[in-house]
């Protein structure tokens, strides 16, 4: 994600939601196409996750990208059924994992009964919407993270800085394109821009100034050049961009009615976050990211090691109280064990301060959110346990496999004669980077190797149905020798 700009809200990847949307909660009786005891795939199953969860390489196709696939899920199910009937279920790591895909499921099932379904959009307002479209703006901006470097600038600007100096001065270093255009950005409607900014910029006159605008990035100072007005509108035009049009506007009162329904939740409740405690949990958070990597890595996740160094420091202040609130508390042990049970890629950082705030009231709120679909019996909806269940897998057959795998090593005359076969990766910049990038290669062959002899023992003594046709039919609804990966289109890395 590229903080110094507004993001242009991109048209949402909608095949992979319709597969999910069209479940239907009554399973209907669908052929099998693959079995072998205690494993069978059906055709729906197949053909979802060839879509959702490929298990082959980009560079098959056709035929073969469907059979890589459906070894690979064949494999990924045994391992998930021998690792349940291994009892790894029973860990503690995976129950907090689960209850933590259990309550996000939850959630989103809540604000699709609250928020999603309720949006109405009518026609007077698709046509509205299509109108505030044909209208073009070209103007600038200036990007700042705080509320008092915007108001400086802006103060600057009234003074008689031009747009053009104040942009080379801001943007210096950080985004020359924006400092060589003067902060111009490129023409753009109703729908295009984060709301906040889009908003700000709606009410401005040709060479008028805004105020500070807030985004979810920062600050920004906003400047209208000219606007633009399509001249030929015609129906045609509103019924090809009619179904754009109505995408964002339910967007638009879906985050609306999204915030209003949150201070719904929230109201009343009277949340306090004890400084003595959070204070606490950074300093031990920063004392082990300098342990562990010799600098302060604000803006990366604590790895394994880092987080149990701060949970095992914070053990004896374990009854501290982190949050208040109408009618109970989290103390600091209730913080460590949700974050344990949080996956890596989700966790706070409370080694950031400013981040660690943010991400803590999220954690609030989505705890009181929970409760909420608890009291409207969304714990056992069924796309909750569909959820719940996929997670199980996924945990299992991860478990599994690192039971199998973990222990795997490689010596050193192994690195080298491996060496001596294969070119070194064109990343590595160093003798030492390349045998390390050799090790973990050859580490990853034997550890497949391990787990692919596990479950060739099982097929061996196994009688395997595959239904032909079934399968062809399969190859066909997924568009044939076409058949391949589907290219995702994924928003920066925030």
């Amino acid at each position: 994600m590229n903080y110094k700009r507004p993001m242009l809200l991109l048209p949402v990847w909608c095949v992979v939601l319709c597969i999910i949307a069209c479940r239907r909660d009554v399973r209907e009786a669908v052929p099998i196409v693959w079995s072998a005891e205690p494993v069978e795939m059906t055709s729906r199953e197949l053909q979802e996750s060839f879509l959702l969860r490929p298990k082959f390489p980009a560079s098959l196709k056709g035929k073969a990208a469907l059979e890589a696939h459906l070894k690979g899920m064949v494999r990924y199910k045994y391992l998930a059924w021998a690792g349940e009937k291994q009892g790894l279920e029973q860990s503690d790591q995976v129950r907090d994992r689960l209850r933590w895909v259990r309550e996000q499921a939850m959630r989103e099932q809540l604000f699709k009964r609250e928020v999603h379904d309720a949006i109405q959009v009518s026609e007077g307002e698709l046509r509205l919407a299509f109108l505030r479209r044909r209208r073009f703006i070209h103007g600038r901006h200036l990007y700042l993270q705080t509320l008092e470097e915007a108001q400086l600038w802006r103060a600057r600007l009234q003074q008689g800085l031009s747009f053009e100096h104040a942009a080379q001065a801001v943007y210096a270093g950080l985004d020359e394109d924006m400092a060589r255009t003067g902060g111009r950005l490129a023409p753009f409607t109703w729908g295009d821009m984060d709301a906040q900014f889009e908003a700000a910029a709606w009410a401005l006159k040709p060479g008028e100034l805004s105020q500070p605008v807030a985004s979810r990035w920062g600050y920004h100072i906003i400047r209208v050049d000219s606007i633009q007005l399509d001249p030929m509108i015609t129906e045609v035009d509103f019924i090809k961009d009619r179904k754009k049009v109505e995408a964002l506007l339910r967007q638009r009162k879906e985050d609306s009615l999204s915030t209003a329904f949150v201070a719904k939740v929230m109201k009343g409740l009277d949340v306090r976050v004890k400084a003595e405690s959070f204070n606490l949990i950074v300093q031990q958070a920063r004392q082990a990211s300098r342990r562990g990597s010799g600098s302060l890595p604000l803006h990366n996740p604590l790895s394994d090691g880092e987080w149990a160094a701060v949970a095992q420091s914070l053990q004896q202040r374990g009854d501290q109280p982190l949050v208040l609130f109408r009618g109970g508390r989290w103390t600091i042990a209730d913080f460590i064990n949700r974050f344990q049970a949080m996956p890596p890629l989700y966790r706070p950082h409370p080694q950031n301060p400013q981040l660690f705030e943010k991400e803590l009231r999220n954690m609030i709120r989505d705890d009181f959110l929970t409760r909420r679909a608890e009291k409207l019996g969304l714990r056992d909806d069924p796309y909750v346990n569909d959820r719940v269940v996929q997670a199980r897998q996924d945990l299992m057959a991860a478990a599994m496999a690192q039971r199998l795998a973990g222990s795997v090593t490689v010596t050193d005359d192994q690195v080298q004669r491996f060496l001596q076969h294969h070119s070194a990766p064109a990343s590595a910049q160093t003798e030492e980077a390349v045998r390390q990038a050799a090790r973990a290669r050859l580490v990853k062959i034997k550890q497949d190797s391990v787990i692919s002899a596990y479950v060739d023992a099982w097929l061996q003594d196994r009688t395997v149905y595959r239904d032909e046709t079934e399968l062809q039919r399969v190859l066909d609804v997924l568009g044939g020798e076409k058949a391949a990966f589907i290219a995702v289109w994924q928003p920066p890395a925030r």
